[in-house]
């Protein structure tokens, strides 16, 4: 991944969030962290870090409904990579013991093991070199989003299942279209339920 593209992506998805969470009043609700190795290091010693987990963070209170209910990791680039090589892979040899992860397993362990250490969704944003941005999701958040808004979410989506790198089954869906799908109420009565 070139860093130019990345970080244009990175400074992108927030402002994008941001507008659809606050109905295209503000864009500065969210905005990117730096870095989340601190966290991970806690983390991994048993230690709490507010907000410091994923890619995404709440720079204003307004928005910790989101952050509270998902861990948000965004990937720009990476090559060639597909949500197909998960899914066509060979399967394991007998008396094979583990195999090289996929691009796409890569990113769902970090954010899987992001989110378990706060306990939230992990979600990722993803996208390919001349693709669209898509939002993957878990499939268990997917169907709460269904019963909360009554309406099935937008037609092109493809679900992942199988990943060895998570518990979760995974749907992913034009990032664009979900914003139009899904409203933020959504994550404020989820967070209030807490």
């Amino acid at each position: 991944m070139s860093s130019k593209k990345g970080s244009e992506f990175e400074r992108k998805i927030p402002v994008v969030l941001s507008k659809w969470w606050t109905g295209g009043e503000r864009e500065d609700v969210f905005w990117r962290r730096d870095s989340g190795a601190r966290a991970k290091r806690r983390s991994r010693e048993g230690k709490h870090t507010f907000g410091a987990h994923g890619d995404i963070c709440a720079v204003d209170p307004c928005g910790l409904p989101l952050t509270n209910i998902i861990t948000l990791e965004l990937k720009n680039g990476y090559g060639q990579w597909s949500l197909m090589d998960v899914i066509d892979r060979p399967p394991m040899r007998k008396g094979q013991k583990n195999r090289t992860l996929q691009t796409f397993e890569k990113f769902l362990k970090q954010v899987v093991e992001d989110a378990e250490a706060v306990n939230t969704y992990p979600v990722l944003i993803t996208k390919k070199d001349k693709r669209q941005e898509l939002i993957i999701l878990p499939h268990t958040l997917l169907v709460k989003m269904k019963r909360y808004h009554f309406l099935a979410p937008p037609a092109a989506m493809v679900s992942i299942e199988g990943c060895e790198q998570s518990m979760h089954k995974f749907d992913a869906i034009h990032f664009h279209s979900f914003l139009e799908w899904c409203s933020p109420n959504f994550f404020v009565q989820m967070d209030g339920e807490k």
